[in-house]
C-alpha cells in the first residue's frame, strides 16, 4: 500500500532543473530521474523508503511524494523534512534574480533556469564522499564510484522490477576494510578518508548539521580540513552541496573554471585568486551561480552525448 503527500515550495520552483543541478550525470543511480518522476531511496531511522517525485505542473512549486509503502504520519513528517532540505525548497532567491538582473550575461543565465534551487546532500557524509569521490578525476569517473558505493553498501529497495540504492550510511563505510574500497576503485588514499571520515561522522550527522548552522564558513572548513584528505576545495565543495552555503563557490574546482571561463568570455587563466575576484559583484550567491554555470553546461552537451535537458531546450529557447 502506498502512500501520497504534497509539499510546496516557494516560487519560482522547476523540479528538473534542481534534480540535474543535484544528480550531475545521467548514469547517477542513487539520483534517479526519468524526465518526469524523481525517484531516491531515503533511510527514515534504519527503513529504507523509495519516493517517487513529480511536479505536475512547472507553473506549480508543488511536489506530490509517492512511498513505495505506507508510512507513519512520523515517518511522513520525517521524509518531507529531508525532501525540503534537499531541493531547498524555503529558499527565497529573490534578491538573486534582482541583483542578476544588473549584469546581463547572468540575467541571461538566470532567465534560463529560473525555477533552479540550489540541492543540498541529504547528509554531510554523503557530500564528503562526493567531494572524496571526485578529488582530481572526472566527474563521469566519480559518480561511477559513488554508483558502486551504493550498490555494494546502500541499503536497497525492490520496486517494479528495479533496484533502487540509497546512499550508504557513515556507520557502514566505517566497518569497511581499505580493501574492500580499492576493490571498487578507489585508491588508498581515498579508501583511508572515506573511512576517516565515516568514523569521524557516524551518528552525528544530525548533530552537526545543527552545530554547523551556527558557524561560519571559516569555522566549518577548518573543521572540515582537519580530516586528512580534506582541502580547500573538499571543504569548500561540502560546504555548498552539503550545507546550502550558496555564497560559496568551491573556486579550485576545475570543471567550474572553465564554465565560468567560456560563459563570461573571460580572456585572462583562471586561478582561485582570480575566480574570487571574478565573482565579487554576485558573492552572496556565487554558489548559486556555480550551479547555473554547470547546468548551462550540461545544457550544451545535447549534440554531444544525450539530451539530458530535452524536455528543457525548447523551454529554455522561449524563456529568451
Amino acid at each position: 500500500m502506498q502512500d501520497s503527500f504534497t509539499i510546496r515550495a516557494k516560487a519560482p520552483f522547476r523540479l528538473d532543473y534542481t534534480v540535474w543541478a543535484l544528480r550531475r550525470r545521467k548514469t547517477n543511480i542513487i539520483d534517479n530521474w526519468d524526465g518526469q518522476f524523481y525517484k531516491r531511496v531515503m533511510l527514515v531511522g534504519k527503513r529504507p523508503i523509495l519516493v517517487c517525485i513529480v511536479q505536475k505542473n512547472i507553473k506549480a512549486p508543488t511536489l506530490t511524494i509517492t512511498t513505495h509503502h505506507a508510512v507513519s504520519d512520523v515517518e511522513m513528517s520525517l521524509l518531507k523534512k529531508e525532501i525540503k532540505r534537499l531541493f531547498s525548497l524555503s529558499c527565497d532567491l529573490k534578491k538573486f534574480y534582482q541583483v542578476a538582473a544588473g549584469h546581463p550575461k547572468l540575467h541571461y543565465l538566470a532567465k534560463s533556469f529560473i525555477g533552479l534551487k540550489p540541492p543540498r546532500f541529504l547528509t554531510i557524509f554523503e557530500a564528503c564522499c562526493n567531494a572524496v569521490a571526485c578529488q582530481q578525476l572526472s566527474l563521469n569517473v566519480g559518480i561511477e564510484l559513488l554508483n558502486r558505493l551504493a550498490i555494494h553498501y546502500g541499503r536497497k529497495v525492490r520496486y517494479e522490477q528495479k533496484t533502487y540504492y540509497a546512499f550508504p550510511t557513515a556507520t557502514r563505510i566505517a566497518k569497511c576494510a581499505p580493501k574492500a574500497l580499492q576493490a571498487l576503485g578507489f585508491s588508498l588514499r581515498k579508501a583511508n578518508t572515506l573511512i576517516q571520515i565515516a568514523k569521524t561522522l557516524q551518528n552525528k550527522d544530525d548533530e552537526l548539521q545543527v552545530q554547523m548552522s551556527l558557524m561560519t564558513n571559516d569555522e566549518i572548513a577548518e573543521y572540515l580540513k582537519k580530516i586528512k584528505g580534506i582541502g580547500r576545495w573538499s571543504a569548500e565543495y561540502i560546504l555548498l552541496r552539503g550545507l546550502g552555503r550558496i555564497n560559496i563557490f568551491p573556486g579550485d574546482d576545475i570543471g567550474a573554471q572553465k564554465n565560468l571561463k567560456r560563459y563570461f568570455n573571460l580572456t585572462k587563466e583562471l586561478d582561485y585568486d582570480v575566480v574570487m575576484k571574478v565573482l565579487q559583484p554576485w558573492s552572496p550567491y556565487a554558489g548559486f551561480v556555480y550551479f547555473h554555470l554547470l547546468l548551462d553546461n550540461l545544457n550544451r552537451s545535447f549534440d554531444k552525448t544525450s539530451n539530458i535537458l530535452a524536455n528543457n531546450r525548447t523551454i529554455i529557447r522561449q524563456n529568451h
